[in-house]
């Protein structure tokens, strides 16, 4: 439509004939096929090529217009990523007949196999996997052409604005965001790392959209929703040459003789870990470091006799048990759901839409916050 506009006053906008190049460039993936925007998008008749290379040349066949959508590419990939038409259908918020359909109707119009059909999933062929591959490129740049159409052919990049307390930040977010900046090339992504009072203040004035991390307190949640990811729980870790390693009984009182590296006061943990403390019957500990360097405390409690109040995930994401040693203390209070924490009433675009997706997705890695 950008085009159309443009074109009645006699001239091209610079975003619209990035829109109409970027169409004319859904030509020819891996040596298989052509395809276009969605045809309700597209002129009666196929684009035509009017440089030198071939004056008058379709970009695009007819039968290519008038039968590929865009929601066969989306499906194709959402399948051969997912490994089966369930997890496609699931994604997509259709039956796995539907997803089924739109397959098959996409093999017919390339005239090519593109998935394995094995006895638990599906799988790219060799010419699906080509297919796949600039397939995604294609749809990433049509996504980045209209992002520019939009913005009046500025080039201001869409930005995600992200919270993540301390262990969602080294365990749980880099894969997540990994995935994010693949799908969403051009899309800023800020995060601010933190404990939860900072955050949480940050995410209600604004200044970040989401915040990925564990759940504070009911009173802290005031207009605020939350969606669970997974469960984490905190446990007390010493090195191996501790002296408590070599204990089989302990009691939380023993804890006190020795220095805690524990997360700050502003941290949920504390809160959690000062309830603990209190239904065991002790005070304030005598010797306290509260940090939220994870590298800083994992060093300190390697080196000294100390005893670290560290997540079971982070524990095992970075392959420290077994220099560290795990006491044998009942840290059942300590558990809690990590997820996302957002405004109740904030509207959402499309890259939080997506970075919730993809949190979903990757909820069987280990992470919390």
């Amino acid at each position: 439509m950008a085009m159309r506009r443009a074109r009645r006053g006699g001239v091209f906008t610079r975003a619209a004939r990035n829109v109409g190049r970027i169409a004319g460039q859904c030509v020819t993936l891996a040596g298989v096929t052509t395809f276009p925007m969605d045809s309700k998008a597209m002129p009666t008749r196929p684009p035509v090529r009017g440089d030198s290379h071939g004056a008058g040349r379709p970009l695009l066949s007819p039968t290519l217009t008038a039968r590929l959508k865009l929601r066969h590419l989306s499906c194709f990939l959402e399948v051969a990523e997912g490994g089966s038409l369930g997890a496609a259908a699931a994604r997509l918020h259709v039956t796995e007949s539907a997803v089924s359909k739109t397959i098959g109707e996409l093999e017919d119009i390339l005239g090519a196999q593109l998935f394995e059909r094995l006895r638990k999933g599906m799988r790219p062929t060799a010419i699906g996997a080509g297919f796949g591959q600039q397939a995604r490129e294609i749809l990433q740049r049509l996504q980045s052409a209209a992002d520019q159409a939009a913005n009046g052919g500025s080039r201001r990049p869409a930005t995600l604005r992200m919270g993540a307390m301390p262990i969602a930040s080294a365990i749980y977010l880099p894969p997540v965001l990994q995935d994010f900046v693949e799908r969403f090339p051009r899309c800023l992504v800020e995060v601010a790392v933190g404990p939860k009072d900072a955050l949480l203040d940050d995410l209600r004035q604004g200044k970040v959209d989401v915040i990925i991390g564990r759940l504070p307190p009911f009173e802290d949640m005031a207009g605020l929703s939350f969606e669970q990811i997974m469960l984490d729980q905190y446990v007390f870790a010493v090195a191996r040459n501790h002296p408590l390693a070599r204990r089989k009984r302990l009691s939380m009182q023993d804890l006190m003789a020795y220095t805690l590296v524990t997360p700050p006061r502003q941290t949920v943990v504390w809160d959690e870990v000062r309830r603990l403390f209190l239904a065991k019957g002790i005070g304030e500990p005598p010797r306290v470091i509260e940090i939220l360097d994870l590298n800083f405390a994992s060093a300190f409690t390697l080196r000294h006799k100390a005893v670290w109040i560290a997540s079971r995930s982070f524990l095992l994401a970075r392959e420290l048990v077994g220099p560290l040693h795990i006491l044998p203390l009942d840290t059942a209070m300590l558990e809690a759901p990590i997820g996302l924490i957002r405004r109740a009433e904030a509207a959402r675009d499309d890259t939080q839409a997506l970075l919730a997706e993809l949190v979903r997705r990757h909820r069987a890695s280990p992470g919390q916050g």
